[in-house]
């Protein structure tokens, strides 16, 4: 069995991490971690970011720069689609160039909880789809336009009720009859299995 045994020379702190930056990083951005403990730092403590794209299994230690309480530790950017997390600690120890989580674990004075370096960007629609006037007979095209997290999934409604296949960002009605007049559509949008919380709707479309 190992025992730790930290020393230091003031009550130990505890860490707060209070932002990132970029809240939604792309696969270019670097992300820079604001961490606050709760006290300075006493002459033996060091504080650490650690992060991780296997959950933890191995990690990465960066440690923070700063003074009194703030500090500030960058994680590199990451590539699109990989999957990264990290979270903030404590140490009396040199943590520098370690990797396992054992050792890790067992020198860490203080930590947060872990949070995501990259999480989805919301859906957000930027483009309505626009009410149209047509003539019996003719067809009706409407087209939401979209940001988020890929990939964007769509839904179109009419009149509340789900159509058959339409799943794309444009819907193109079959040929309209008078019944149409009226009649409103909604697109519903989702990233994976995250679904908006306001969906595309238009106000309505009329048959002239």
């Amino acid at each position: 069995m190992h025992l730790a045994v930290f020393k230091t020379s003031a009550p130990p702190v505890t860490v707060t991490r209070t932002s990132q930056t970029p809240d939604y990083p792309g696969p270019t951005d670097p992300i820079v971690v604001t961490i606050a403990p709760s006290q300075p730092l006493s002459p033996e403590e060091r504080i650490y970011l650690r992060w991780s794209n296997d959950f933890f299994i191995t990690s990465q230690i960066v440690e923070a720069t700063g003074s009194d309480t703030s500090y500030t530790a960058t994680i590199p950017a990451q590539p699109d689609g990989v999957s990264a997390l990290y979270t903030v600690l404590t140490s009396t120890a040199d943590l520098t160039g370690l990797s396992g989580s054992a050792i890790i674990d067992e020198l860490t004075l203080a930590t947060t909880g872990v949070f995501n370096a990259v999480p989805p960007v919301p859906v957000a629609i930027t483009q309505q789809p626009q009410s149209v006037t047509i003539k019996t007979g003719k067809k009706a095209r409407f087209t939401v336009v979209a940001t988020g997290s890929g990939p964007l999934k769509y839904q179109w409604k009419k009149n509340g009720m789900d159509i058959s296949g339409a799943t794309k960002s444009t819907y193109l009605t079959p040929p309209t009859t008078i019944d149409d007049n009226g009649a409103v559509f909604r697109s519903l949008l989702r990233a994976g299995l995250r679904r908006t919380s306001d969906g595309a709707t238009s106000d309505s479309f009329l048959v002239a």
